[in-house]
């Protein structure tokens, strides 16, 4: 096998590509097309290389006889033994594509609703029974779950309540064994506790004299290279530990989230929090994962999901809220009148559930079931409509009159829109006329033709991603961000809207964010030479050097296709270049290659 940095064609055969793109899929419901071709065959080739296996098809058979979900092998049998071993690389290889970048209170807009608007609410419903249920979905290293049960102790204390007098179970999952484990032990290095005030600190760790503390994702000291195992630097540091009184309500699992049903723990849950992981699914994958996650949440229960995920075209089985500058999620309560979608405020709903509450639950259950048996729901056909349900029942019909119906979609495509609007067409003439303003750097006529385009064509998310980027332009950086992040929720593949995320969060020193935005940009264009310069220069100011020179040499790479005068982002590509030539050249004279 040639090294990482050749010719993806040449050392990665088609017939290989398919084959893990497949089994990949099949396991974990991760989707890897041509664009990402490049992000798995550098995992390949460093977990082979950290078995010393040479060629795909040995590797191949070795994970291929891996099960989709945990197990529990016997171990005086000999086939279990092989298939734990071959779950075991399957996962390391699952970690090795995904992006687990991750920190306390990372969502801050996120946390500031849970902590003035849902916790309060969900605390006033459960005043009698004193009893609540979380789920933190894909926990990474534990800081969302830590972070969630610090928030909720701080807002039961705000709200005269004690946390010792409650019942409180919060579910923290991951497909990764790895980060379970990091999760577990509950000890971070002092670089690691960003996010939490020197209060928090205080009163919610110890701080440990063991300097042999895992690194978690994006820490300085945690050293790429390519083809070769990534470790964890050991060092003497400050550490911390998450006292008991804490880690006691958090029970780390491990669950892969396709899994057909999720296990009967994981029902009547107050609140779930799935944040930045089903980026990673097909679209048939994303509407199963989120129909369970309606299953398991209880009623009146809550739902955040990433900044760059959406549940358009996914369920509209949830009232979207927006609130405190974001979105989220809640499932309606029994009879609840879901025709004003995007409701600004939450429903509290019943303190102490009453019995005719907990009956109509029993009968809403039994009547999706007979949905389910009649209409063989779960089959999840790229053809819902937009603005319908994934699963709905045809004897419960809404009483609004349906949307239009969409033409036939194209293979491998979208659903098609219905035919275009003199509207839209108008809101496209103003789109390029707008732009071309913007390249000529006549910014106030760009900004009046583009707020026409807006006016005509508010869900256009090209529209709204030029307009983020004359506001970047313009220096308003706060407009930039809330335009980019009403993009994504329009079409969260966006590529022009991440990208210009990771540039206002780098710019801004929120670097975790800024970089699994710029990694999110790569894997939606595998050729996008700014996101490679950007994360380069992160690892590099980082004293990373050797992930930084492996971003500018992927940009090279890229740059080495395109003509020198050819502009990206106002500049040439020979200019880019010879930026990428110079920092790899200083990087390669302090001893980095």
């Amino acid at each position: 096998m040639n090294p990482p940095g050749t010719d993806a064609s040449s050392d990665f055969p088609n017939q290989y590509f398919e084959l893990f793109r497949d089994l990949l899929f099949q396991k974990s419901g991760m989707v890897f097309d041509e664009t990402k071709r490049m992000v798995l065959r550098n995992a390949l080739a460093d977990r082979m290389a950290a078995l010393k296996i040479s060629d795909f098809q040995s590797y191949y058979n070795l994970i291929v006889l891996a099960p989709s979900t945990d197990t529990s092998p016997d171990p005086n049998n000999p086939q279990d033994k092989i298939l734990a071993a071959a779950r075991t690389e399957l996962l390391k290889l699952i970690e090795g594509v995904a992006i687990n970048e991750t920190s306390f209170f990372r969502n801050r807009e996120h946390f500031q609703t849970l902590r003035e608007e849902v916790l309060p609410r969900l605390i006033r419903r459960h005043i009698t029974d004193k009893r609540l249920r979380f789920w933190s979905a894909g926990c990474s290293t534990g800081q969302e779950p830590y972070s969630l049960a610090i928030c909720l102790a701080e807002t039961l204390r705000q709200e005269g309540e004690y946390l010792e007098e409650w019942s409180i179970e919060i579910y923290a999952t991951d497909i990764s064994g790895r980060v379970l484990n990091i999760a577990r032990q509950g000890r971070y290095r002092n670089e690691e506790m960003r996010g939490l005030s020197p209060e928090q600190i205080a009163k919610y760790f110890e701080p440990i004299s063991s300097g042999a503390v895992h690194t978690a994702p994006l820490d300085p000291s945690a050293i790429y290279v390519p083809g070769k195992v990534a470790v964890s630097r050991g060092r003497l540091s400050p550490s911390f530990e998450v006292r008991p009184e804490i880690r006691r309500y958090i029970k780390f699992d491990f669950l892969n989230l396709i899994t057909p049903e999720f296990p009967s723990r994981l029902s009547q849950l107050d609140l779930v929090l799935c944040e930045n992981v089903t980026i990673y699914f097909a679209a048939a994958t994303t509407r199963k994962v989120i129909e369970n996650i309606y299953s398991a949440l209880d009623y009146g229960g809550f739902l955040f999901i990433g900044y760059s995920e959406t549940l358009w075209q996914v369920s509209d089985r949830f009232k979207l809220i927006n609130s405190h500058d974001t979105f989220y999620y809640q499932k309606p309560f029994p009879n609840e009148d879901l025709s004003r979608q995007s409701r600004h405020k939450a429903l509290t709903g019943p303190i102490n559930t009453p019995t005719e509450i907990t009956d109509a639950r029993k009968a809403h259950r039994a009547q999706h079931l007979r949905d389910i048996a009649d209409q063989g729901l779960f089959s999840f056909e790229a053809k819902d409509q937009p603005g319908t349900a994934a699963i709905q029942s045809a004897q419960t019909k809404q009483k609004t009159p349906p949307p239009p119906p969409a033409p036939v979609p194209r293979a491998n495509s979208l659903p098609l829109q219905p035919a275009t609007s003199p509207e839209k067409l108008a809101g496209k003439a103003f789109l390029a006329e707008g732009k071309q303003k913007m390249s000529a750097n006549e910014f106030e006529e760009a900004l009046d033709i583009l707020t026409q385009a807006i006016a005509t064509n508010p869900q256009d998310d090209e529209v709204l991603a030029a307009m983020a980027e004359l506001k970047l332009k313009l220096g308003d950086y706060e407009a930039a961000l809330q335009l980019c992040k009403q993009t994504i929720l329009i079409n969260r593949l966006s590529e022009p809207a991440h990208l210009m995320l990771a540039m206002i969060y780098h710019k801004e020193g929120q670097l975790e964010i800024a970089v699994q935005e710029y990694k999110t940009t790569i894997f939606l264009n595998l050729e996008n030479v700014i996101a490679y310069l950007r994360l380069g220069d992160i690892y590099r100011d980082h004293r990373q050097p050797r992930e930084a020179l492996r971003e500018y040499r992927r940009a090279l790479e890229v740059l080495r296709k395109k003509a020198p005068d050819e502009i990206i982002e106002d500049l040439s590509v020979g200019l880019l270049r010879q930026a990428c030539e110079q920092n790899i050249a200083k990087l390669n004279m302090r001893g980095f290659r």
